[in-house]
């Protein structure tokens, strides 16, 4: 799996679920499903996963997403659901932590 096709997501209100799966279209990248998770830890965080839709588009079609992340807004109605719900999002949450990781073991030099 490529790395840029998770993202951290911001949903504009809480969900009663831990998974959401919505299948959704981009013009240039084609069908595909985002996968919402919500990771529940001393910070409840959202991570939402694109994954190849029915037309099996490739993998790296959906890199596209994460150069417009900060810029994405995806708006479902879930099962059981009156309203919409809205989801913005940001970038790879996981690079923060690698990078804060790498930072912590990589001696400095004076």
């Amino acid at each position: 799996m490529l790395k840029k096709v998770i993202m951290e997501a911001f949903p504009e209100r809480k969900l009663s679920t831990d998974l959401l799966v919505m299948p959704i279209s981009f013009r240039d990248v084609g069908e595909c499903y985002s996968v919402l998770l919500r990771l529940r830890t001393k910070r409840t965080r959202y991570l939402a996963v694109f994954l190849p839709g029915k037309s099996a588009n490739n993998w790296s079609a959906l890199e596209a997403l994460y150069e417009h992340a900060p810029r994405l807004r995806l708006e479902t109605t879930p099962f059981g659901w009156n309203s919409q719900l809205n989801i913005h999002f940001g970038f790879d949450p996981l690079f923060r932590i690698r990078k804060e990781l790498q930072d912590c073991f990589v001696p400095k030099v004076s």
